[in-house]
């Protein structure tokens, strides 16, 4: 029989818990109680949750196998290295917050270089490429703080979205920011959670934590990370899963290779592919592992890098555009990063869905535009992008969680629950304090499958 589902209370970490996480992680052989040895752990997705859960499984004597629909490991971290001098991560790209972090000595054990970014070096220019002047920039900030300190607002019951929220507590602040208004709403939120800031749930955004420090890149590449952790595992790719089963005190597993018989399962695929319905679960999943995936939100955050000539760009690590009439609000300029000259664009929610859905020539062709009117007509034509679309990716099918309009306070701790005695859920979309992050992911595979013993 199912065991009864944790209280929130426990299913949220300590610091002290996540602390000791990394020394799990980069463990080789068993180092905690052998609650689980010879047992047969099935992980499902290779993606940096999954990973972490096939180390915590062997750290508990199992013998974890990865099954992994797509011919690659990372999920969604995959580093294109099409342009030699500019490796590009079309998924996960940053490390936010770099004390107390877990993944930071993963990163160090792997020998990865961290480079830090500087997100308050921006220039901010208007669709016309006229340069932000002073009143216009401050009512940037003073609507940016003002929306930060919305979402550190307990009180904000009600308070519905946090467009409503923020046009309630200083109506005058918003109208005066004109065509910054909808930059400010990106950068405080939109582009952190991949949603229009209309569908962002003002009294859940502040659920999650965030660590002290820089925030960073990996000029090498995210995949690095992966590679790591995935050395000395088993791993089956191109496999995938199409329903479990339970069968008396095992597990079947049916996959396009066959069935697979195991003791316990640990489902590390996106939100998307839940809400997708392409697993099933026999019997079914909890009513509220059910209503917490379908009121969850599926963001969408498009990064296309573009590729020019020639930089003719600002020197600056940012560069911002307001604008009012679509979501190209912000390049990140990789000629800081990598001496490339190449652009980054990201957009968010549903322009951001527009976006993907665009072809690579259409897609190259906005952004020239963009630019043009930025830097003026003589600007040179793009000469190579690299993307993916992972909202209109079926192994995906967004590209992190956010907390809709309908999310609930205990949603995410559904998740997160010990719904069953063999199988249970991972990845950012079950983190109760950090979703919609690399490290969220990492430590939620290692959080559960201790979860999951009992640990």
């Amino acid at each position: 029989m199912p065991e009864r589902m944790l209280p929130v209370s426990m299913i949220r970490p300590s610091r002290r818990d996540v602390l000791a996480l990394a020394s799990a992680l980069l463990a080789t052989a068993v180092t905690g109680p052998a609650r689980a040895q010879g047992a047969r752990g099935i992980v499902i997705g290779a993606g940096i949750a999954g990973l972490a859960a096939a180390r915590a499984l062997r750290e508990f004597g199992a013998e974890p196998v990865i099954l992994e629909a797509r011919d690659r490991i990372g999920g969604r971290i995959v580093t294109d290295r099409t342009w030699a001098d500019c490796p590009a991560d079309l998924g996960a790209s940053w490390l936010h917050g770099t004390d107390e972090n877990p993944i930071v000595p993963v990163i160090r054990n792997a020998k990865l270089k961290m480079q830090r970014t500087h997100d308050d070096d921006a220039v901010i220019r208007l669709p016309t490429g006229a340069e932000a002047d002073g009143e216009a920039y401050s009512a940037l900030m003073d609507l940016e703080s003002l929306i930060d300190d919305l979402v550190a607002d307990p009180s904000c019951q009600g308070a519905g979205s946090i467009v409503d929220a923020v046009k309630a507590a200083d109506p005058e602040l918003f109208a005066a920011a004109g065509p910054l208004a909808a930059l400010a709403l990106y950068n405080a939120v939109g582009g952190d959670w991949a949603a229009d800031p209309s569908d962002l749930s003002a009294c859940r955004l502040g659920d999650d934590e965030a660590y002290g420090g820089y925030d960073v890149m990996l000029p090498g590449g995210f995949d690095g990370i992966t590679t790591h952790l995935a050395a000395g595992l088993d791993i089956r790719l191109g496999v995938t899963v199409t329903s479990i089963r339970k069968d008396g005190p095992s597990l079947v597993i049916e996959t396009s290779a066959g069935p697979v018989e195991a003791d316990y399962a640990i489902v590390t695929v996106p939100l998307g592919v839940l809400k997708a319905g392409t697993i099933a679960f026999e019997p079914g999943l909890p009513a509220e592992v059910t209503g917490a995936i379908e009121r969850l939100g599926a963001g969408a955050l498009a990064k296309t890098f573009v590729r020019f000539p020639e930089v003719f760009w600002d020197d600056s690590t940012v560069i911002q555009r307001g604008a009012e009439s679509d979501g190209w609000f912000d390049f990140l300029n990789m000629n800081r990063v990598a001496k490339a000259p190449v652009l980054v664009s990201f957009c968010a929610g549903s322009f951001a869905r527009e976006v993907e859905a665009m072809s690579d020539t259409d897609a190259e062709a906005a952004i020239h535009e963009v630019m043009k009117g930025l830097y003026g007509t003589s600007v040179p034509a793009p000469v190579g992008l690299r993307r993916h679309a992972w909202t209109r990716d079926p192994l995906a099918g967004l590209s992190y969680s956010y907390p809709s309009l309908a999310t609930g306070a205990d949603d995410r701790a559904a998740l997160a629950a010990r719904f069953d005695d063999r199988i249970i859920l991972a990845g950012e979309h079950v983190s109760t304090s950090h979703p919609g992050t690399v490290h969220g992911a990492l430590v939620s595979g290692v959080l559960q499958v201790k979860a999951l013993f009992g640990s």
